[in-house]
């Protein structure tokens, strides 16, 4: 017998008893290792592959090379290399599975199948049936309105897919931004049952001045492919009514009032004219969260007016009878340069002010003949 025949003869062996070796299991079972068979596509899951006898134990022998096929060709498997086998018996395996279809469906089922690498056989292979659902697209929002500005109301978030279908499988993180203010939310309580929260703590802090009106704006955590940014959604018009009388504010022109967002206004206020009469002055009564009130209770308070300009012209101590009370034309500043106005109301003691820069009157403008 020649060399090269013995060598070929015992490759052969060593074959057979690897064959023989790999069968000493019967079938492989695959399934999701959470046991969910539920999946969103494009995201990673991780399945288990098991060697089992005919009785149903597991063959901790078994040590067999695997290969996965799946029913979608888009879907992302454990790779042909050596490294993709069992190890006594078992081992877990990360896939990705896609729902893409043209026109979208919600669901799509798919199915995984695994085999022995060396020796398939559809008798043993494993397989595992996958609903493969699409990724959400947008939220859903509905809040009772109208709420109290610093109350905690609840909120339900819906997420839907493309077609509008509830994303049954969503459970990311989500944030919630409002659209006027600051806003609050118990994240801890945020959990996600079938694509739906319904009881989701949430308090919003203020409305637009003007309306009292604000929306709740809803954020994933992740932004899936195709998508251009992360999904949202927003609420219908949600009223926001003040709490009770805490504090006043002083607008000045170029100061706006924030309603629901310390310290309650924004923006400069502008250079003033020494001698000129300052016309968009107003003193409002809000809430603990700068919200202008729509009733201003009794007994009315007391504004009493001070400035850093020691000759500027103010209002005498006025009862504010109106949840805004104006002082167009009666402030008038007299000495140039940086200087305070401010008002204090005399029932909860607070006090707000405003800062400008005042010009001589002499160099307000020019005039060329």
């Amino acid at each position: 017998m020649s060399k090269k025949l013995k060598i070929y003869i015992c490759v052969l062996g060593l074959i057979f008893m690897g064959a023989s070796f790999a069968n000493a299991w019967d079938y492989l079972e695959i399934v999701p290792t959470d046991g969910i068979s539920d999946k969103t596509s494009h995201v990673q899951f991780t399945v288990t592959v098991n060697a089992r006898n005919s009785d149903g134990t597991l063959d901790n022998t078994a040590n067999t090379r695997l290969k996965f096929l799946c029913s979608e060709p888009s879907a992302n498997l454990p790779p042909d290399a050596m490294g993709t086998r069992l190890m006594n018996g078992t081992k877990d395996f990360d896939v990705t599975l896609r729902n893409s279809l043209s026109p979208a469906i919600s669901q799509l089922m798919q199915t995984i199948t695994v085999r022995d690498y060396y020796f398939p056989n559809p008798m043993t292979d494993g397989t595992v049936n996958i609903t493969v659902h699409l990724f959400v697209d947008h939220f859903e929002i509905f809040a009772p309105s109208p709420v109290i500005a610093g109350s905690t109301f609840t909120a339900s978030v819906t997420a839907r897919d493309i077609t509008g279908a509830v994303a049954t499988t969503f459970n990311d993180m989500v944030s919630f931004s409002a659209q006027t203010g600051n806003i609050w939310w118990d994240g801890a309580a945020v959990s996600f049952t079938n694509g739906v929260d319904n009881s989701i703590p949430i308090v919003l802090y203020g409305g637009a001045p003007g309306t009292r009106l604000n929306k709740i704006i809803c954020t994933n955590s992740i932004t899936y492919p195709s998508q251009s940014q992360a999904p949202e959604g927003i609420s219908d018009w949600i009223t926001v009514n003040p709490g009770p009388f805490d504090r006043i504010i002083l607008i000045f022109p170029g100061e706006t009032l924030t309603p629901g967002e310390n310290p309650g206004k924004s923006g400069v206020a502008i250079d003033q004219t020494a001698g000129v009469p300052i016309i968009g002055v107003d003193v409002v009564a809000v809430d603990q969260w700068w919200n202008p009130l729509i009733n201003l209770p009794g007994p009315a308070p007391t504004l009493h007016f001070t400035s850093t300009d020691p000759l500027a012209i103010l209002p005498g101590d006025t009862l504010m009878n109106n949840p805004t009370e104006n002082f167009d034309n009666i402030i008038v500043m007299t000495t140039a340069g940086p200087h305070d106005v401010t008002v204090q109301e005399d029932i909860n003691i607070t006090s707000s002010f405003s800062s400008f820069n005042v010009l001589s009157a002499s160099y307000s403008r020019f005039q060329f003949d």
